[in-house]
């Protein structure tokens, strides 16, 4: 979607959207937007590297850096509030990517499976996100590029199961984030990396395979909630790799 028409129709969305940020919309911790980059690649084939080097231990507890402010986002919208608007998308970002009911295999997804996604966007945006959801769940490679920078799904293929033991994701980690004034939009843009490993099996082995995303989020900041307006972003899956 072009930033001016998209820019357009925000503005005359947020007459009934900033209403909304009273109460705050739910966002399992996580949730998408329009991107005006070009399309994530399509997901990398799952690959076993055979290698006799084991894994090192893994960690339970997320990693979430602290963010680099702007001057300007300071003078506008505080600190305080600016950390919180950033820990609150990252939540979102966290829950949305790894959901567990998207990432096991289901003989058939619907598009209700991906409904919690759009549940803080603006309406332009939340339009723009089931159209592409839509789209990939029939079929589009283009469009499930596109989804997937917001939410992975069906991760076991090839035989490949998540674990029954110990957590299916380890080794979170949110850093390099920035929090900045949007050019565009002229409201509080959050751009992060985020890197995790999911913990899977097949035939009694043990393997864990990387995921990672940069990502920038626009948003607007209310007092207990936040909207958003645009996400971009490039995302990765990377080979699997004896535990």
């Amino acid at each position: 979607m072009p930033i001016r028409t998209l820019r357009s129709l925000v503005a005359a969305a947020l007459t009934v959207s900033l209403a909304a940020c009273s109460t705050p919309p739910r966002t399992t911790s996580a949730s998408p937007a329009p991107s005006t980059s070009s399309p994530s690649p399509a997901p990398t084939p799952t690959v076993v590297r055979h290698t006799q080097k084991r894994m090192s231990p893994y960690s339970t507890t997320p990693f979430v850096g602290e963010p680099v402010i702007s001057q300007d986002v300071t003078q506008r919208f505080g600190d305080a509030r600016a950390v919180q608007t950033y820990e609150s998308v990252v939540a979102y970002m966290r829950a949305e990517s790894l959901d567990m009911d998207r990432l096991r295999s289901k003989r058939k997804y619907a598009e209700s499976d991906f409904a919690s996604a759009g549940r803080p966007m603006i309406p332009p945006t939340r339009e723009y996100w089931r159209k592409k959801v839509s789209q990939a769940l029939k079929g589009s490679d283009q469009a499930a590029a596109a989804v997937r920078k917001l939410a992975f799904w069906n991760m076991e293929t090839d035989g490949f199961k998540f674990t029954p033991a110990g957590p299916p994701v380890v080794d979170e980690r949110v850093d390099q984030a920035k929090l900045t004034i949007d050019k565009d939009y002229n409201w509080l843009s959050i751009s992060v990396t985020y890197s995790a490993w999911l913990r899977l099996t097949r035939a009694k082995v043990a393997y864990r395979q990387p995921i990672g995303k940069q990502m920038t989020f626009v948003v607007i900041p209310g007092a207990k909630s936040w909207l958003l307006i645009s996400y971009s972003g490039t995302w990765n899956i990377g080979n699997v790799m004896y535990e």
